[in-house]
């Protein structure tokens, strides 16, 4: 169903924009040390 794939990528999108977010904070954590 349509509807089942865009939940599916909208599913890895937020991952996705999550782990981009913990990367920043832990670059930005390193470089602070």
């Amino acid at each position: 169903y349509a509807a089942d794939a865009v939940s599916y990528r909208a599913a890895w999108l937020g991952l996705a924009v999550l782990g981009g977010a913990a990367a920043c904070c832990l670059v930005g954590l390193l470089r602070v040390r």
